[in-house]
């Protein structure tokens, strides 16, 4: 993980990252700002945790708005789920699901790791390149 960090802090400017990683995080980010959930990767508006694609989840956790907006966009490939988690990782210390269950977590930290996480994707494409 640290390998991938320092790639993410000092890639060149001129790799950037495909969109549809960058749109998954915004996306995420977006379903995050309209519910957010700890402890369960979704919720419905009474609280019951339901698959994170339900159309009765109402509020996500990080992973959980991830998977929903993976799930609907049936294209994208596991490749860019998988570097968008990475980033998301990178952005929360290494375990986004137990950062994010934190008691004094709230949705604005949430919704700042996203916006980190958009910073870490080039250092994540160059790592997986490399790979």
């Amino acid at each position: 993980m640290s390998d991938i960090r320092s790639a993410a802090t000092t890639s060149s400017p001129t790799h950037r990252s495909p969109p549809s990683a960058e749109q998954l995080l915004n996306r995420a980010a977006e379903l995050i700002a309209s519910g957010w959930s700890q402890n369960a990767l979704a919720r419905d508006d009474r609280g019951r945790q339901v698959e994170p694609w339900s159309e009765q989840a109402r509020r996500w956790s990080p992973l959980g708005a991830l998977t929903r907006v993976w799930h609907d966009d049936r294209g994208d490939e596991l490749e860019i789920f998988e570097a968008a988690y990475a980033a998301l990782a990178m952005a929360t210390g290494g375990r986004p699901e137990e950062w994010n269950d934190a008691r004094w977590r709230s949705k604005r930290h949430v919704l700042r790791a996203f916006s980190r996480a958009r910073d870490y994707l080039p250092g994540v494409w160059q790592h997986l390149d490399a790979s």
